[in-house]
């Protein structure tokens, strides 16, 4: 198990150019190996309801798809899996924008059965690609293979062909501060905050499942970046996460300190 070492986050600014179908991302110095002092200022909206929240959130994301679409023909959005999300797919579903100029992808997803309750790709499939967004292209991430280990390369040749930089980032965060499938001091932390692949094999020792997960790399290689969380143990979480401390300790740290903007949509 990697051990968890100190240091401050910073990224630094990225190119915004989409790279050619099949190339990595542009490499991003990780958040050890800098401090904060160009790290962007993180927006909270808060809502009291949880519905008007979701409405906010799907207003403000399918802006941002329509403004991508306007500039350059096409649009990315990265989505997380959770009960969260179940009342926000169904709404941006049904907002009328160009669909068919959006891609989207995972965050993160278990390996499990496409069919499975615990499967992200089947909470997409059942939730967001419908209505006006049946015709998104959608790129999972679980593939046939028995392992994330044997599946990852073939996802990092299609993650790496996405539109990247993604135009918006929709994050979740668990009671360990994790996010996408970065959890604290598991095996393959470190690697998954420092390498420049598009995705990596996470085996996490605290959750159920082998997973795949987008790297920090491509986290933060993002024009918008939302966390969504509810809940008043969550929002302790986020206020110690925003604090000095090791990305390691805290994976959400590497999110927040990113220099795209950054917006924590809250309900309690």
């Amino acid at each position: 198990m990697t051990s968890c070492r100190p240091g401050r986050a910073k990224q630094a600014p990225r190119n915004t150019t989409a790279p050619a179908p099949g190339a990595r991302p542009q490499r991003l110095p990780w958040p050890n190996e800098m401090d904060t002092a160009g790290m962007s200022e993180v927006n909270w909206v808060v809502r009291d309801q949880r519905d008007t929240l979701m409405r906010d959130l799907a207003a403000d994301i399918c802006a941002r798809l329509h403004g991508a679409i306007q500039q350059r023909g096409i649009a990315f959005l990265a989505v997380s899996g959770g009960s969260t999300v179940k009342t926000l797919f169904p709404l941006l579903a049904n907002t009328p924008i160009d669909w068919a100029h959006v891609r989207i992808g995972l965050v993160d997803d278990r390996w499990v059965d496409e069919f499975s309750a615990d499967s992200n790709e089947r909470l997409v499939r059942e939730l967001l690609l419908q209505n006006k967004a049946v015709d998104a292209q959608f790129v999972p991430m679980k593939t046939p293979h028995a392992s994330p280990e044997a599946g990852v390369a073939q996802r990092n040749q299609d993650y790496a062909a996405l539109p990247w930089p993604c135009d918006v980032m929709l994050l979740g965060m668990g009671e360990d501060a994790h996010t996408a499938s970065l959890f604290p001091c598991s095996e393959e932390l470190g690697r998954a905050l420092t390498t420049d692949d598009v995705v990596v094999a996470v085996n996490p020792t605290t959750a159920p499942y082998a997973r795949m997960s987008l790297s920090l790399a491509s986290v933060i290689n993002s024009r918008y970046i939302v966390v969504l969380t509810c809940g008043a143990s969550k929002r302790a979480v986020l206020e110690a996460a925003l604090k000095d401390g090791p990305v390691a300790d805290m994976p959400i740290r590497g999110a927040l300190r990113a220099t795209a903007p950054c917006a924590i949509y809250y309900a309690p």
